[in-house]
């Protein structure tokens, strides 16, 4: 739930950004996970995986899986529109697949698994 909330809101920002403020594509997307980040690294720490980890060491880890995961997201933004020929709508949508899929799997293997702590 905490994923679903997070990625409309943060779509809702690249769209915005696009449509009200002609924001290219790339830069309408960083606008929309720098918005997101905290916002999404909190709750999922409290809400989705109930974890205990130190908030510094959390973010750290949690700021790595994301900026692996915000690259796959811009090679699939800009694969989707340049080679594709889709859309740059359709693509950042794509791109938020792609990023909500990493994200989460890295966040429950790395950041918040008891176990790895």
């Amino acid at each position: 739930m905490v994923g679903s909330l997070n990625s409309l809101f943060g779509l809702a920002v690249i769209m915005a950004c696009m449509a009200f403020f002609a924001m290219p594509p790339v830069l309408a997307n960083a606008t929309g996970y720098i918005v997101g980040f905290v916002f999404s690294f909190l709750l999922h720490r409290h809400y989705t995986f109930r974890s205990n980890i130190g908030v510094y060491k959390g973010m750290i880890s949690y700021l790595v899986i994301v900026a692996g995961a915000y690259m796959a997201n811009i090679l699939a933004l800009l694969g989707s529109i340049n080679l594709l020929s889709v859309n740059a709508y359709v693509g950042q949508g794509l791109g938020v697949a792609v990023y909500v899929l990493l994200t989460f799997i890295g966040s429950s293997k790395f950041v918040f698994n008891r176990d790895a702590l």
